[in-house]
Order: structure tokens, then C-alpha cells, then sequence
């Protein structure tokens, strides 16, 4: 299966589970946004998931902007699949990376027109639109996030010793009129070079106010407390040093 999106579970999965299927593979392009989902879906069902991802290897840099190379030469595409927990965080690594220091090209659909001689008309060579993300809006983005747990919206969010960046969300549901309610909260650590990502969500509350956030954000506190020493992330570098000095 070739996906560019979110897995939906049921019209992908319901039709292979007529053939005995001890392994599928889901190969994403460009992007793993329905990695988790497969590998859920797959597992229900007692499937064996390989996630795999197709990417465009640029022959330069990531960082060129200008367009490097000729023809086939300018670029081709490489299937990568994740053999363990490593290779996966790996792919999500590599994909990231393309997203936040890469650029958008104008869609092409042919790369050369011929004539009915046989001669070469035009070359439909590939023209550089925008970044993706550039690295500096990521780091706005960080340092916003940082704020928001050090002074703002999500202080009850911060983990002693660790420097965390994170943003909350309250999102009212349809019909407004039924006051019903979705809560979030996303965090991540260490903040110079975030290894861990933590993102609850609290559909509809069973409490009288639903709207209050802290309910998402005290169970994010309370998985990133336990998960943050247990994955061996780095504290921040006054923390590490009190407890050296101890």
C-alpha cells in the first residue's frame, strides 16, 4: 500500500482481511502521518506491520536552493523501511528534516516536450516555489512553545529539571449549544534538541466544566514525569550540574 495521508482503518484494512495476511506493509510518500494508525490497525488484527516510507534524494544538499544536476540526475526516489523502533524514529527523523529544511518545487507533470520529428521542444525543468519551514520559523516556534509552559498557559506542564516547550487547545465541539468540548495538550524535551514528543488528547470531559484545559494538561505532565528519566532525556545543564554537585 502506497499512502500519502492519515490511515483510515476500515476501507483500507476490512478487504485484505478475506486473504491470510501474516505481513503488510504500508510504504508512505514523503510523509508518515498514518504510521501510528496502520501499525494499530495491523496490530488488531494479529498482522505483522512494516512501515515504510519512498523519499526524493536530492544529489547536493538539502540546503541548495538552485536546482543541482541534469535530467535523471537531479533527483531520485529511495524506499526506506524500518526494521525495529530505531529505524522508525530514524525515518521520522529523515522526513522531519525534509519538511522543516527543504523546499517546495511547482508540480510538474512531464519533464520534457518532444515534437513529432523527434526533437526536443522544451525542458520542464524544476522551479523552486518556497521553503517548506524554514529552520529559523521552527526555532520562533520553539521559543513561543518554551513560553508557554515557563509563563503562560501550560505552567502545570512543567517537569522539574527538564526544559519543556509545549501549547494547549480548546476546541468546542458542534452543536456549541451542547457545551461539549475537546481538550490537548502537546509537549516535547529538551528544548535545544527535542528527543521526546508527548501530545493528549481529553475528548469530552466527564466533569461540569469542560473547557477547563487542565485536565490534558496534568496527564501530559504526568506521562512526561515518568517517560523523560525512563528514555534517558537530557536535563537542562543547571539541573545536571545541582545534581552532580549532590
Amino acid at each position: 500500500m502506497n499512502r500519502t495521508g492519515s490511515f483510515i482503518e476500515g476501507p483500507i484494512l476490512s478487504p485484505l482481511l478475506r486473504f491470510t495476511l501474516p505481513v503488510l506493509l504500508a510504504l508512505f510518500l514523503q510523509a508518515m502521518y498514518g504510521a501510528v494508525d496502520f501499525y494499530r490497525a495491523c496490530k488488531s488484527e494479529g498482522i505483522k506491520p512494516i512501515i515504510g516510507c519512498e523519499v526524493y534524494v536530492a544529489p547536493g544538499s538539502r540546503f541548495d536552493k538552485e536546482a543541482v544536476g541534469s535530467g535523471d540526475d537531479r533527483y531520485y526516489h529511495l524506499v526506506l523501511l524500518a526494521e525495529n523502533d530505531r529505524g522508525y524514529h530514524n525515518l521520522m527523523k529523515i522526513v522531519s528534516k525534509g519538511f522543516t529544511e527543504g523546499y517546495y518545487y511547482k508540480p510538474r507533470v512531464v519533464r520534457q516536450i518532444w515534437d513529432e520529428n523527434g526533437d526536443l521542444v522544451e525542458n520542464k525543468n524544476p522551479v523552486v516555489l518556497r521553503r517548506t519551514v524554514s529552520k529559523e520559523t521552527s526555532e520562533l516556534l520553539k521559543d513561543y512553545m518554551l513560553g508557554v509552559v515557563e509563563e503562560g498557559t501550560g505552567k502545570s506542564a512543567a517537569v522539574e529539571g527538564y526544559d519543556l516547550g509545549g501549547k494547549t487547545g480548546t476546541a468546542e465541539k458542534l452543536p456549541r449549544s451542547a457545551n461539549n468540548y475537546l481538550l490537548s495538550f502537546i509537549g516535547y524535551a529538551p528544548q535545544e534538541n527535542p528527543q521526546v514528543m508527548v501530545y493528549v488528547i481529553v475528548d469530552e470531559p466527564n466533569v461540569a466544566k469542560q473547557e477547563v484545559c487542565a485536565y490534558a494538561i496534568q496527564l501530559a505532565a504526568d506521562i512526561m514525569r515518568e517517560v523523560f528519566p525512563y528514555l534517558g532525556i537530557e536535563k537542562a545543564a543547571a539541573d545536571a550540574v545541582l545534581e552532580a554537585g549532590n
